[in-house]
């Protein structure tokens, strides 16, 4: 459960992920071999049993082309200097399988291993080229095993308007998968709001009372209107603590049936949220704390059918021991 509100007002453009402008760049892997080996030296790449010529044919070529500021440098070359200095082995990393849906990658890309130091990225700053006639350029160089168009870094794409997620609930489901929530909805009050009594017209919603630290009161999916339970102190500060834990589990129960996010399994239940946050100007009082919040939700929220559920863990003094009566 990821806010996707933000209670400051903030510009929602702003989620927009922003291109990072920057050079193209190929990269280019040269064939492994019994001591093939490139390395970076004043700027200046060398080689080990690797014949650079034609490499530099190709890009004495690119940097013909009118504002081809062109430059070659060998990709890390100071960690792949540390990595050498700890042997051949760890130079050479090897390729899971599985990582990649062409079978024939490894034979055709030099092996089940790849050595760091044979890769070099070809830099292009401030011009659009073509990327694909280069690319297959610097490709028909036999020392080379294959030439890759770098991609631009970007934020993460976080989309505008949340998707719904409800297909991603497992625990929904029939069992073994989930607890059949969906078969439960059917039934009336088997979503949190029971049906009126036998002669009357209101319905009534069943009160969950969900105990945790916070939550984001912010949150797009979760049910507006949710009772906070006071323990003779102030809420929890939301700057201070960690809420996500609180959104989570509300978002389970609760998470409105909007069309986005997810769906809570009771979701159209009353709700109340009783923090365990002690106010540390209560510490001593008796006021707060766990058992606090509980004896409040217990004594002013809750009536025979209703929900508690405590989401909380207690660490035992070490060593551990009871107090017996």
């Amino acid at each position: 459960m990821r806010a996707r509100t933000d209670p400051a007002g903030r510009d929602p453009s702003l989620d927009r992920p922003a291109r990072q402008e920057g050079p193209q760049e190929l990269v280019i892997k040269f064939k492994e071999g019994p001591g093939r080996a490139l390395e970076e030296i004043d700027g200046k790449l060398v080689a080990q049993k690797i014949d650079m010529a034609a490499f530099q044919r190709t890009l004495g070529s690119l940097r013909g082309e009118p504002g081809a500021a062109a430059f070659a440098r060998q990709s890390f070359p100071r960690f792949s200097r540390r990595l050498k200095a700890l042997g051949e082995d760890y130079v050479s990393v090897p390729i899971l399988k599985g990582r990649t849906r062409d079978p024939g990658f490894a034979g055709h890309h030099g092996g089940t291993r790849q050595r760091l130091d044979l890769f070099v990225r070809v830099a292009i700053p401030g011009r659009d080229l073509n990327l694909a006639r280069w690319r297959e350029a610097f490709g028909r160089d036999p020392e080379v095993a294959y030439v890759l168009v770098a991609g631009i870094p970007t934020p993460p794409q976080i989309p505008l308007t949340t998707p719904s997620l409800e297909s991603e609930q497992g625990y929904l489901e029939a069992a073994p998968a989930g607890v059949d929530a969906r078969y439960t909805w059917r039934i009336p009050g088997g979503a949190g709001l029971a049906p009126a009594a036998s002669g009357g017209t209101t319905s009534e919603q069943v009160r969950v009372a969900l105990i945790d630290l916070g939550y984001n009161r912010a949150h797009e999916d979760l049910p507006q209107g949710v009772t906070l339970i006071s323990a003779n102190g102030p809420p929890w500060p939301s700057n201070v603590l960690n809420e996500d834990h609180g959104t989570a589990a509300l978002g389970v129960l609760g998470a409105v049936k909007n069309g986005i996010g997810v769906t809570g399994l009771c979701h159209e239940a009353a709700f109340r949220f009783g923090s365990y946050y002690v106010n540390p100007q209560l510490i001593g009082s008796g006021q707060g704390g766990l058992s606090g919040v509980i004896d409040a939700a217990l004594a002013d929220h809750l009536h025979p059918g209703d929900v508690m559920v405590v989401e909380v863990q207690t660490e035992l003094p070490d060593p551990p021991y009871l107090i017996l009566p």
